[in-house]
């Protein structure tokens, strides 16, 4: 897989700008998103590989926002990164199809290999589409 493009979904400007360039400096191509509005038109414009995802947005939440992308690009791993760390958060998160859910504050290093390990399954999945399974004894 060529460098992976990831959506940061973040209102906070200080850690928007963390992310990006620490992310830039780990490989990855990074755009950033201050709203839900902005994320649907960048997604729009090129869907992404990731997406970092906050839960709490100006102009609306991070789960509405996962039902859509879902549905807008429902190849791209999700990964919620937000203050919401209440277990129903977490759990609802999940259930809306995230891969993955981290909570603020965060270690950047296992923010990192949560976003490899995504990445990574996601690829795998990638390569399996379009090949034959064949099961039993005729196979």
């Amino acid at each position: 897989m060529s460098a992976a493009n990831i959506l940061v979904v973040e209102d906070e400007r200080n850690v928007a700008e963390t992310l990006q360039e620490r992310l830039t400096s780990a490989g990855f191509g990074v755009r950033h998103a201050a709203s839900a509005a902005q994320a649907r038109s960048a997604i729009s414009a090129s869907a992404p590989h990731l997406v970092l995802l906050d839960v709490g947005l100006p102009d609306g939440n991070g789960f509405e926002l996962a039902t859509e992308l879902r549905t807008i690009a429902p190849r791209a791993a999700i990964i919620f990164l937000t203050a919401h760390g209440n277990p129903e958060d977490r759990v609802r998160g999940l259930e809306l199809g995230a891969d993955d859910y981290l909570t603020k504050p965060f270690h950047f290093r296992e923010l990192l290999l949560r976003v490899r390990n995504c990445l990574k399954r996601a690829q795998d999945l990638a390569e399996l589409v379009g090949q034959v399974l064949r099961v039993g004894r005729d196979a």
